[in-house]
């Protein structure tokens, strides 16, 4: 599976893919430590705990999911 995260200030969008790259579903979080922590619980319940994951501006706004 693969996950793609599109940055923003007030909040981040998850989209989960799977190895064909179609869409399972998306998930829109607030770029905040309860977020980060909502994401995980979803890789979780999904089963994707070992995706391979981009994010968008890492550096920015996005760097919260980088710890």
């Amino acid at each position: 599976m693969v996950v793609g995260i599109d940055i923003h200030k007030q909040s981040h969008t998850a989209a989960l893919l799977d190895q064909r790259g179609s869409l399972i579903e998306t998930l829109t979080i607030a770029n905040s430590a309860e977020g980060a922590e909502q994401l995980r619980a979803w890789l979780v319940e999904h089963g994707a705990e070992q995706a391979v994951i981009g994010i968008e501006n890492a550096a920015g706004y996005g760097r919260l999911l980088c710890g």
